[in-house]
This record gives structure tokens, C-alpha cells and sequence, in this order.
């Protein structure tokens, strides 16, 4: 309904992607924290203001915000994306034109490529990765596998580049979350406001919305309804049965991503809560400051939000696409190299779900200031090789398995690396198939195999190794998305602050009475409906 374009030149983004008004139009999130009602770029606010539009953004990306006005024209061989910005980024506004020198040019600057966007003509959400490879798979279908093959190859090229370039979760990201939480329900002396609890739970979903790419309301049903799955399953509960519903089990399978999304939503929430209450009414563990607990939340929440990008990532283009798994392994490895330990005795950590089609675990990769380890949390010892065994200890309780480490000045680092690409690339592409194929290659234990060399070992045993937990051995697939994720998750916090951070789990919204009733009733519904199409 616009009657007039607003032109952005590829000089014009070239000057401005750094200045405020990129920064706004980046990210929904800060634009509403800044309680800003106009993008700040004096020509952009002239423009908008002398056609009257409205320029007031929304949050939720449900809302009907308009959808921009996007053509490519071609002026003194320069491409022109005209488009009226609402809500949405230069970055995929380019995708969108096919201009490929802008989209760059974006993400050099510092474009987040790990954030969805409302899609032009989708109702869904996608993130660049997630557009462009189902941009490559409808043109296909579209063209009874016909297309372009010069665009495919340049689109091809394109999804390649961009995972290449993908990137820690940044903590920028993370902040802004919880910062626009924490300045919505606290006043400018940072006192906490009487807040109802329906609004506080709704600027949680927004925060978390934010991180996620999840719609407000999907995620919220996500809470709401698996949040007695959750609870039972962290409690090693079998199964309850509701009154008028059927048995309802907790020992079953559950999709990585949905659990990670949970998981991740409950630690979002204790980060929020530190930050508005501070030392006010939280308990911490003895002998620990505030910022030391905050400081180690965010940072965990900093590695399962990467954990949660990277499988949404694959789960793109894994079974389309095999091809693209080589590209997204190299990028693994590079951002593996970057992570930077806060002190000389620390260390970071990625995690990636692998495993095979019937059991979830999780491949640690863990970077010290001098080595690099590769460790697998899995424990359910029946999945080991036979010929592989856990280090156990006179109780019986096992650690997780160390597969690989090697020096960072090691003069054969660029084979230990080009070995760790091709582990990870072949990880994931037997993640699908049978038990026994996926475990050797995770053990290393099969020496025929043509997927792995001999993983490299350079040294004596890192002394990190002996501060991993024992725990029980686990005797079957129950639960393994978390029992597995608990492995890595005890490492990361240390015991104390772990068995701190789940316990402040119980406190969280989704399990107050009023949320579990609802979970209740819709198991009555679906009780009642599958009883009537008997």
C-alpha cells in the first residue's frame, strides 16, 4: 500500500550499516529497549515523516507489521534494494534481491546470521541459512528440478560462504535479552516493579523469543505443554497418570530441539532473575559473589543457545544437502580455534548433538590455553564398542570418554584440525543411522574404518580430565537428551553451582500450579479426542 519507495544505494548501506540506524533496524530487541519510535537517521526520519507513515515498530513477530516493498533495478550498474524497512534487516532484504555483494557486505559488518526474521511471504520465521537453503530446494520443486544453473551454483556459493562465517552465540545477543527483561520489571534505581505475573512471564517470552527465533505463541505452548515431561523426566519419574487421562510416560524420546529450547528458556529465566534481584532475595552458593553466578548462567546459556543454532542449522540441509555438512564441520573447527578461556587456568566449550537414531549424545569440544579436547557425554554404557571402555571408578560410576587432545602449538596442528573437521563432518552424517556404525566412529574404536585415522593424543593425560564427574551408569535410552546434557552441564558450572542452577530450575514459571494444570487439561482433551475417533 505504499505509494512511494524508499531507496537504500549499495553507497548508501555502504555508509550507514554502522551507524545507529543499522543498529536498530538490526535487531528488533534494541530498538524496543531503547523505547526509540523512530529508526535514528535524520533522512530516513525526514522521509517517513513527510509521507506519514507510521513508524512506531512492534515486537512480536506475529504482529501485522507490513511487509516491505523490496525490487531490484539495475542504476549505473549498481543494484539499488528499494525497500521501506520495517522490522526487518538489510542483510536479508539483500538475500532476498539475490544481491550477494550486499549480503557480504552485511555480515563483514557484523550482521547476525544465528536470528530469524519474518520471511518475505512466509508466515514463518527464518534465519539467512534457513532462507537461502529453502530458497535453493523451492526453486528446484518449482522447475520439476530444473533451475538456473547459474543462480543455483551462485546460491550454493552463497550458503557455503555464510556458514562458514557463523559464529559463537554472541553474547551481545544474550544481554540484550536479558537487559530488556530486566529494565521492563525494575524501576531507574534498578528496584524491582510490582509487576503481575502475567506480564513478567510475557516479557519473558519475549526475551527468549528474541534468542530462540520462536513465535511467542509456539513457544509458549512448547513451555506450557511439555513442562510436566520436563519435570518428570528431570526427577527420573516414569509416568503419572492424571485423573480422566491416559498413562502419560517421561522415559521416552523427546527431539533435541524442543528440549534444548526448554532447557534453554529456564536458564534465560534464572539469568533474568539474578540480574533484577541480585544479591536482594537470591540464595547463592556458599562462597560465591553474584557476579560469579551470573557470570557463569550467561555463559552457559551462551554455549546451549550455540548448541541449539548449530542443530537447527544442520537439521536445514543435512538430508537435502549432505554436501553442505563439510562446510558447516570446517566452520565448527574455526570456531572452536577462536574461543579465548577467561584466565590461563580456564577453558570454553561447544557442544553438538550427535549419536544415532535411537540415542542422543553429545559430542564436547573443549579448548584450554594450550589444548584442544574432544570429549563424548554419553552415559549409557550398552551404546560403548566393545572393544572401548569408560574410565570407572570403586563405586562403579563412570567418567565421560576423553577421545582426542592435541597442543595448539603442536607443529602438526593443522592435520589434528583437518582430523577434527572430518570427525565432526562424519559424525553428523551417521547420526541417522544404526547404533553400532555411529558409536565406533564417535569411539574411534573401529581401526578399518575409512571415516577416521587414529585420533591424535599428543602428550600425557590432561590434568582438566581428572575433574570430571563420575555418575551412574545409565541402563538404557531413557531421557539420554537429558541425562547426556547433564554431563556436559555439570562440567561447565562445576557440582555445587550446577545442583544451584537446577534447583533454581523449579522455580520457574512454567511449573507453577496454574501452567501444570493447563498441561493437565490439554492431556484430558487429547484423552477425550483420541477416544472418540476410536
Amino acid at each position: 500500500n505504499f505509494k512511494k519507495p524508499f531507496a537504500f544505494s549499495f553507497d548508501f548501506i555502504q555508509k550507514n550499516l554502522t551507524a545507529p540506524f543499522w543498529d536498530l533496524s538490526h535487531t528488533r530487541i534494541r530498538f524496543r529497549m531503547s523505547q526509540k519510535s523512530r529508526l535514528n537517521n535524520p533522512q530516513f526520519d525526514k522521509t517517513l515523516s513527510q509521507w506519514k507513515l507510521p513508524i512506531e515498530q512492534r515486537w512480536n513477530v506475529d504482529d501485522k507489521i507490513p511487509l516491505p516493498f523490496c525490487t531490484k533495478s539495475l542504476n549505473a550498474n549498481k543494484h539499488k534494494i528499494v525497500t521501506i524497512l520495517r522490522g526487518r534487516t538489510p542483510l536479508l532484504l539483500a538475500m532476498h534481491c539475490k544481491n550477494w555483494n550486499v549480503a557480504r557486505y552485511c555480515i563483514k559488518q557484523g550482521a547476525w546470521i544465528d536470528v530469524r526474521e519474518g520471511a518475505f511471504n512466509e508466515v514463518t520465521s527464518q534465519a539467512p541459512v534457513e532462507w537461502i537453503a529453502k530458497k535453493i530446494i523451492k526453486e528446484k520443486n518449482n522447475n520439476n528440478g530444473n533451475v538456473n544453473e547459474k543462480e543455483y551454483l551462485e546460491m550454493m556459493k552463497m550458503c557455503k560462504w555464510i556458514l562458514r562465517q557463523r559464529t559463537i552465540y554472541p553474547m551481545k545477543q544474550i544481554k540484550y535479552a536479558i537487559d530488556y527483561v530486566k529494565d521492563k520489571s525494575t524501576d531507574e534505581d534498578g528496584v524491582s516493579k510490582a509487576i503481575d505475573e502475567i506480564s513478567y512471564q510475557t516479557l519473558l517470552i519475549e526475551g527468549a523469543t528474541f534468542l530462540l527465533g520462536e513465535n511467542q505463541t509456539g513457544l509458549k505452548d512448547l513451555l506450557i505443554n511439555n513442562s510436566l515431561l520436563y519435570l518428570g523426566a528431570s526427577r527420573n519419574i516414569i509416568y503419572i497418570k492424571p485423573e480422566d487421562c491416559k498413562k502419560q510416560r517421561f522415559d521416552e524420546g523427546w527431539h533435541p530441539i524442543p528440549f534444548l529450547a526448554f532447557r534453554i528458556f529456564l536458564l534465560f529465566e534464572i539469568c533474568v532473575r539474578l540480574k533484577r534481584e541480585k544479591r536482594n532475595l537470591v540464595e547463592l552458593p556458599k562462597n560465591t559473589t553474584f557476579e560469579q553466578i551470573y557470570e557463569k548462567g550467561v555463559r552457559e546459556l551462551q554455549v546451549q543457545l550455540t548448541t541449539y543454532w548449530d542443530c537447527l542449522t544442520i537439521e536445514t540441509f543435512e538430508n537435502k544437502y549432505p554436501e553442505l555438512i563439510d562446510d558447516w564441520s570446517r566452520n565448527v573447527v574455526d570456531r572452536l580455534m577462536t574461543l579465548k578461556p577467561i584466565s590461563s587456568n580456564g577453558y570454553c566449550e561447544m557442544n553438538l548433538v550427535v549419536g544415532h537414531k535411537d540415542h542422543c549424545v553429545y559430542l564436547s569440544l573443549c579448548k584450554t590455553s594450550k589444548l584442544i579436547l574432544v570429549r563424548i557425554d554419553n552415559r549409557w554404557v550398552e551404546t560403548v564398542p566393545s572393544n572401548t571402555s569408560h574410565p570407572k571408578n570403586e563405586n562403579g560410576l563412570i567418567q565421560p570418554y576423553l577421545v582426542a587432545y592435541f597442543q595448539l602449538n603442536s607443529p602438526k596442528i593443522n592435520k589434528n584440525k583437518l582430523w577434527l573437521k572430518e570427525y565432526i563432518k562424519n559424525a553428523i552424517i551417521l547420526k541417522n543411522s544404526e547404533n553400532e556404525e555411529s558409536m565406533k566412529h564417535l569411539y574411534c574404536s573401529d581401526k578399518k574404518s575409512s571415516h577416521n585415522d587414529f585420533p591424535p593424543r599428543e602428550g600425557s593425560l590432561p590434568s582438566i580430565v581428572k575433574k570430571w564427574p563420575y555418575r551412574p551408569i545409565q541402563k538404557d535410552a531413557n531421557n539420554c537428551y537429558l541425562r547426556s546434557h547433564n554431563v556436559g552441564y555439570r562440567i561447565r558450572l562445576d557440582d555445587v553451582i550446577y545442583e544451584w542452577f537446577r534447583n533454581e530450575e523449579n522455580k520457574g514459571f512454567v511449573f507453577n500450579k496454574s501452567n501444570c494444570n493447563i498441561a493437565v487439561q490439554e492431556q484430558k482433551k487429547t484423552h477425550k479426542n483420541s477416544k472418540k475417533n476410536v
